[in-house]
C-alpha cells in the first residue's frame, strides 16, 4: 500500500509540478513577451528618433545646398553683368575710335585737314584703347581678342599713314614756295593717300 500511496504521491506531486511548471511557463512568456514589446517599442522610438533627426539634418543640408547655389548664382550674375558692362565698354570704345578715324580722314574737311594735332590725339585714344583692352582681355574668347587686335593695328596704320600724307603735303608747300621741284605726282599723293584711308 506504500507503494499506491507512493505512486498516488508522486503522481500528484507531478501534477503539482506541471501545473507550477506551466504556470511558471505562462509567466516568463507573459514577462518575455513583455520585454519585446519594451524592446521593440523602444528600437521603435530609436528608429523614428534617427529618422526625425536624418530628416531634419537632411533639411539643413538641403537649405545650406539652396543658400550656397543663391550664392553662386548672385555671384554668377554678377559676373555675366560685370563682363556684359566690359563688352559694352569695348565696343563703345571701337565705336570712338571709329568716329575719330573718320573725322580725320573724311574730304569734307577742307583745308583743315593738313593739321596733324588730331593724329596725336587719336594715336593717345588708341594706346588708351590697347592699354584698357590688355587688362580686359580675359573677357573675351581668344578669336575675338585677335580681331579686336587686328581692328587696333588697322586703326594704327590709318592714323600713321594720314599723318604721313599731312607732312608730305607740308613738305610739298614748302619746296613749292622755294624752288619749285615737287613733282605732280609727289604733289598729289597726299590727297590720294587720304582718300585711299577715307573711311
Amino acid at each position: 500500500m506504500q507503494i499506491i500511496e507512493l505512486v498516488k504521491f508522486l503522481g500528484s506531486s507531478a501534477i503539482i509540478m506541471s501545473g507550477v511548471i506551466f504556470i511558471a511557463k505562462k509567466i516568463i512568456d507573459k514577462s518575455l513577451d513583455g520585454a519585446v514589446e519594451k524592446y521593440k517599442a523602444s528600437l521603435q522610438k530609436e528608429a523614428d528618433l534617427y529618422k526625425h533627426n536624418l530628416n531634419k539634418e537632411t533639411e539643413i543640408l538641403k537649405f545650406d545646398l539652396n543658400k550656397i547655389s543663391l550664392e553662386y548664382q548672385s555671384k554668377y550674375n554678377t559676373l555675366h553683368k560685370e563682363r556684359l558692362d566690359i563688352i559694352k565698354d569695348i565696343y563703345g570704345e571701337i565705336i570712338n575710335l571709329d568716329y575719330e578715324l573718320i573725322k580725320l580722314t573724311s574730304v569734307f574737311q577742307g583745308p583743315e585737314w593738313k593739321k596733324t594735332e588730331h593724329n596725336f590725339e587719336i594715336r593717345d585714344l588708341i594706346i588708351r584703347f590697347e592699354k584698357d583692352f590688355e587688362i580686359k582681355r580675359l573677357y573675351f574668347a581668344k578669336n575675338t581678342c585677335e580681331n579686336v587686335e587686328k581692328v587696333i593695328e588697322r586703326m594704327k596704320t590709318i592714323n600713321h599713314n594720314m599723318y604721313k600724307a599731312k607732312l608730305q603735303e607740308e613738305t610739298n608747300q614748302e619746296l613749292e614756295k622755294y624752288n619749285n621741284t615737287v613733282t605732280t605726282e609727289e604733289r598729289l599723293q597726299p590727297k590720294k593717300t587720304w582718300r585711299e584711308l577715307e573711311i
